[in-house]
């Protein structure tokens, strides 16, 4: 019984202390000069995370912009510093609660400045097919072909919502596992009691 309650209390504390939910959409490109944009809500300041995990699954190479509520451009990346080769991109950064809004760019379609000014590649539907590529559009700089799906996560954020564009969203309570885990647990130590 002691060991059950143990588990309980443990099981408990974790799922009540504060955890960064891992927020996620994935979706797909039409053509090279596509801009996903996100609203980014962030209720409690400290730092959050955006990253793009779809280069490595053979999607084209992802740029990320983050401006604030009023569309000042904030940050950028081309590449992620923590993955050897780069390809996908990643934003750390410390925010203080407010509205924020997170783009997604193929490569070389590079924001122009504040988000109202656009993007450079803009009405260039297959810039990238100077690479050469077969599909002549989402072709890499070596010319192979990328396929046009994009995906993102956002750490530490209370909200992530699509602007614009075809997705599909994803939304993970980080304890969630850690519940399952700790309901198994229960149910074993409960039928080995009986």
């Amino acid at each position: 019984m002691r060991l059950l309650l143990i588990m309980f209390l443990v099981t408990f504390t974790y799922m009540s202390s504060p955890s960064a939910a891992i927020l996620s959409m994935s979706g797909n490109f039409k053509t090279d000069d596509d801009v996903q944009l996100f609203n980014v809500t962030v209720n409690t300041p400290g730092i959050i995370t955006f990253r793009t995990t779809s280069n490595a699954v053979g999607g084209f190479d992802p740029m990320l912009a983050l401006f604030d509520g009023t569309g000042n451009w904030i940050d950028f990346s081309d590449d992620d510093p923590l993955l050897a080769g780069g390809g996908d991109s990643r934003i750390e950064t410390n925010l203080v609660a407010g509205s924020y809004t997170v783009a997604i760019s193929q490569f070389g379609n590079f924001n122009l400045g504040v988000l109202g000014d656009g993007f450079v590649k803009t009405g260039q539907t297959n810039y990238t097919s100077i690479q050469g590529c077969s599909n002549g559009i989402f072709c890499n700089a070596s010319g192979d072909n990328r396929l046009a799906a994009w995906a993102i996560e956002v750490v530490g954020a209370s909200g992530l919502e699509r602007i614009s564009g075809d997705i599909s969203a994803v939304p993970l309570p980080a304890a969630l596992p850690l519940f399952g885990v700790g309901l198994l647990a229960f149910g074993i130590i409960s039928r080995r009691r009986k």
